[in-house]
């Protein structure tokens, strides 16, 4: 290693690569959602810093004592942990140890006037493991330094206080302590602090700026440990990580566990795709670091404080302890070849504070919790390009209320919350879709009467939200005429209807990537309920009496037509040639659409008689149209993520014709998936990966129009009038015309 590698200047060169130096990784909105999120339990407590101005939780503090002195009692006494001379500790000085019964409770803030120990148990003392080596003090918590608040919490028996910092919790004398300040002076004290901008320039300065301090593990004498060192570093930003480096390497935006990660070179990938994102923190067990980038030879390197790295002793069965005791710049190959191996090979996690993974993350990353979010006051809306849906159409108590949010762009960290009618928040497992389209999904089994509020948030960066009517007895069936159209329009297609068209493909043939799974007719899923986000949406029932059987060419016709249908959307099928071998198919200008009259008093039998009507009609060539050709009911894409989203259909020159199901993005050291499905004739549904043999193609387009295709938009016309009787349910504002006209009309490509 050279020099230059222990300097600033050298790594904010080299961090140029990964973003603007000086572009904020957070702003001061985002550093604060960051912080509430991290005061989320996870696992029964939450991973960030106290708020010592909050009240304190006194069931919960005893528990965590009790389990606390219960263990460090039980290592005093098998003999694990001794005084700094090797010693047992005495019988008569392990009483503090007991919890006592009662204890003169307190609630006053200190300010630390010294260099003090904040002891892990009721002992004023050092507690070694054998042999003794005085630098690891497994009694030493923290040190708390000069200007720190400590807010003591109860006197102990033997004279000691119980007290927490922001960061820990333990014992502590009172020599060391101010006296008592008020609460006005620790809210001023908040008040005065000014936070830098989270940038790495920034960022890197002050982690330099601290290049070369003593290592001292748990701050002895003033020292550095790795996890102290990262905690005054992020401090200035305003982003108060834990104190323990396990929990700081769950304090990120998000994570990558890299444990199963045994090759080296894929492992630098994902390093490098999350520097690319922020700031990266490395940790393994014991231990966390820096990550500063690659060298100009391609070497990776990190910034922490450390005690020492063990190399092995050329020609002998030895290892040699090299000491550094500072905080230093280190090549993460230290330990090569030694028993304990070498850095990289040691991390097994990879901790990022900035932006969201991106695609090329999205695939391992585990996102932060979401920050609290609160109800919304006054009107609560959605958009087109974030809308909120709920299923049943008119949900009511006795059967489970599904909420589905779909958005155009990737929605970060947020999360879709729901309020019960009491106020009370409800989270819900969150279903999550690959995108784009960006859907996610949640289910209460159960839902209590009334009107219930669902919220797409991150703390108080607000997406999207929506009210919801939640009738205690379900509705009757809507009654139709028997000689009626196969539906009436409720809505217009827009692009909050074709989001929802997207995430109901993809969730109804979801399956872990690698299957190629068959079912043996769609009817098997449109009736399984986590399959089907629009299971019984108009009424109890309905899907189990449908009998969906289509073969390969009505199987994109059926999916589209079954979702216009639940949802009361305009559709239409043209009748086509099957074309020849120097003639293209061709459809006739004439369409069959939803405004058709079908002879059946019922909906569901309206529709099973309206689906195999369509059946008789389309074949494999009705996608098959010349990409020039605007009399058609699909046209041509842009080969685009974008453009080829879930439901996309796929016409390949000799008659198959497939579904797009599934994307799964292209990762840091793994291929993307693009995934169809298809029905065959004998009426079976499968899935398939996208390859040579499943997705035929030719570029000709002279005589054949294969290719991936899209739904060409439909409107109804002459004359709109407004709907005197609107559809009551709300997802349906976004229809605010109904068709008086017989004729649908399609319009050519967008």
């Amino acid at each position: 290693m050279s020099p230059a590698h222990e300097t600033l200047e050298y790594w904010l060169a080299r961090n140029e690569v990964y973003g603007p130096l000086d572009e904020p990784l957070m702003d001061a909105a985002a550093v604060r959602r960051h912080q509430l999120a991290l005061q989320e339990s996870r696992g029964g407590e939450p991973i960030g810093q106290a708020d010592l101005l909050a009240p304190v939780d006194r069931d919960a503090l005893r528990a965590q004592l009790e389990e606390r002195l219960t263990y460090m009692r039980g290592r005093i006494e098998a003999d694990e942990l001794f005084d700094s001379k090797g010693k047992k500790i005495e019988a008569d000085l392990l009483g503090p140890f007991d919890a006592p019964a009662s204890i003169d409770e307190m609630d006053e803030w200190r300010v630390v006037e010294k260099l003090e120990a904040l002891r892990c148990g009721p002992y004023d003392g050092g507690l070694f493991t054998a042999p003794i080596d005085p630098d690891f003090d497994r009694n030493r918590c923290s040190s708390m330094r000069e200007g720190e608040l400590i807010q003591l919490l109860a006197r102990w028996p033997n004279g000691m206080y119980l007290a927490r910092t922001p960061y820990a919790l333990g014992w502590v004398r009172s020599e060391a302590l101010s006296s008592a300040i008020d609460r006005e002076a620790v809210e001023s004290r908040a008040r005065a602090r000014e936070l830098r901008a989270f940038t790495r320039r920034e960022l890197l300065t002050a982690a330099f700026a601290m290049s070369g301090e003593p290592y001292g593990w748990g701050g002895k004498d003033g020292g550095y440990d790795c996890s102290r060192f990262l905690l005054d570093v992020f401090a200035d930003f305003g982003i108060e990580l834990p104190r323990h480096s396990a929990r700081q390497a769950m304090a990120g935006t998000f994570s990558v566990d890299v444990s199963s990660v045994d090759d080296r070179n894929e492992k630098r990938l994902l390093l490098e795709a999350s520097a690319h994102r922020g700031i990266v923190l490395l940790h393994f067990p014991g231990h966390i670091m820096l990550y500063l980038g690659t060298s100009e030879e391609g070497v990776p390197m990190a910034i922490h404080a450390f005690s020492e790295y063990v190399t092995p002793c050329e020609g002998l069965d030895l290892e040699t302890v090299n000491r550094v005791d500072r905080v230093a710049v280190s090549d993460l190959s230290l330990g090569k070849g030694s028993s304990r191996r070498d850095f990289l090979s040691r991390i097994t996690r990879l901790t990022v504070l900035g932006k969201t993974p991106g695609p090329a993350l999205v695939a391992n990353a585990e996102l932060r919790p979401n920050a609290p979010v609160a109800l919304p006051q006054g009107r609560c809306a959605d958009t087109k390009q974030t809308a909120i849906f709920r299923s049943p159409q008119r949900p009511d108590s006795s059967r489970p209320l599904r909420v589905i949010v779909t958005g155009e762009r990737d929605p970060g960290l947020a999360s879709l919350v729901l309020f019960a009618p009491d106020g009370s928040r409800v989270t819900p497992a969150q279903h999550v879709l690959d995108g784009p389209p960006h859907s996610r999904w949640v289910e209460v089994p159960q839902p209590e009467a009334g009107r219930w509020t669902a919220v797409f948030a991150d703390g108080d960066l607000l997406r999207a939200c929506e009210s919801i009517s939640v009738a205690k007895y379900p509705a009757p069936p809507a009654k139709r005429s028997s000689a009626g159209p196969a539906w009436e329009p409720g809505r217009a297609w827009a692009r909050d209807s074709e989001n929802l068209f997207a995430a109901f493909v993809e969730q109804l043939f979801r399956e872990p990537i690698g299957d190629d799974v068959t079912w043996s007719r769609l009817q098997e899923l449109i009736g399984e309920r986590d399959r089907n986000l629009l299971y019984d949406y108009r009424s109890v029932g309905e899907d189990a009496r449908l009998d969906l059987e289509p073969d390969c060419a009505d199987l994109p016709y059926f999916l589209r037509a079954y979702f216009a249908w639940k949802l009361r959307l305009p559709f239409v099928y043209r009748a086509c040639t099957r074309g020849r071998k120097d003639t293209p198919p061709v459809c006739e200008p004439t369409v069959f659409s939803n405004l058709d009259a079908v002879p059946d008093s019922n909906d569901v039998g309206a529709f099973r008689r309206f689906a195999r009507r369509m059946a008789g009609t389309v074949h494999s060539s009705s996608p098959r149209t010349l990409p020039t050709d605007d009399q058609t009911d699909l046209y041509p894409l842009r080969s685009n993520r974008r453009a080829m989203r879930p439901g996309t259909v796929f016409a390949d020159p000799y008659g198959h014709v497939l579904v797009v199901a599934r994307w799964k993005p292209q990762g840091v050291s793994d291929y993307g998936v693009l995934i169809g499905a298809d029905a065959q004739p004998d009426g079976t549904v499968g899935r398939r990966r996208f390859w040579r043999g499943s997705f035929l193609f030719t570029p000709n387009t002279d005589r054949v129009g294969a290719g991936f295709k899209g739904w060409r938009p439909i409107r109804y016309a002459p004359v709109l009038t407004p709907d005197p009787d609107p559809d009551p349910d709300p997802d349906s504002a976004t229809a605010t015309a109904t068709a008086t006209a017989t004729d649908p009309v399609t319009a050519t490509q967008p």
